[in-house]
């Protein structure tokens, strides 16, 4: 994060939100922005479900969303811990159907009797149905990323963003949010200074440029 000199930080901070400009605060936030910016489409609100198997996961996740001021409109849907890879595979159906809802969030921790490629396969499955962007959390689960990849309907190579903790994929969903609300405002009427010499003042960018 760097200041152009002698800006005020209010005005700094207002002209990189009138562009577009999503800020973070560590390379890690940043990676976890990208890979969700990347692999997944645009959230058309701020409206989130959230599914797991773990009451207390589910609380959390909760939480952090509204937080982070997005609003839980599905659940938390909390499965019991022995539940079996199809009906991890129905509860998210159901989140990504409702009209209420435009995000998910998915947190699991380990089943005590579902392998865990089949729920990580289950979860990509059910994605890839929909046109809806997906934060997953595995806590303690093997061999994940590589089989969260997918095609989507559109031919586009996509992938579920897996994170560590639920809050990290939540606050890069909040910031994914708030930039696709920025990408859908009307842009208004481009303004076009009076008595701007610009060939003046290309050459004098030409010229600092070649020195």
């Amino acid at each position: 994060r760097t200041r152009t000199p002698n800006v005020p930080s209010q005005a700094f901070d207002a002209l990189l939100r009138q562009a577009g400009v999503i800020r973070v605060e560590n390379v890690h936030q940043l990676f976890d922005v990208a890979q969700l910016t990347l692999h997944q489409p645009m959230p058309a609100g701020d409206r989130v479900a959230v599914v797991g198997n773990s009451d207390a996961l589910g609380s959390l996740s909760a939480s952090a969303a509204e937080s982070w001021g997005l609003r839980v409109t599905h659940g938390p849907v909390s499965l019991l811990p022995q539940a079996s890879a199809g009906e991890f595979a129905h509860a998210l159906d159901a989140a990504f159907s409702d009209p209420d809802v435009d995000s998910v969030v998915a947190a699991f921790i380990p089943p005590l009797v579902t392998p865990d490629e089949e729920v990580s396969h289950a979860v990509r499955d059910v994605v890839a149905k929909h046109d809806k962007p997906c934060v997953a959390t595995f806590l303690g689960m093997r061999g994940v990323d590589g089989g969260m990849r997918y095609t989507a309907d559109d031919g586009q190579e996509r992938s579920v963003p897996s994170y560590s903790m639920p809050e990290d994929g939540i606050r890069a969903l909040r910031s994914v949010t708030t930039y696709a609300q920025w990408r859908a405002k009307d842009r208004g009427v481009p303004v076009a200074p009076v008595g701007i010499d610009r060939a003046r003042a290309a050459a004098l960018l030409d010229g600092w440029l070649e020195a």
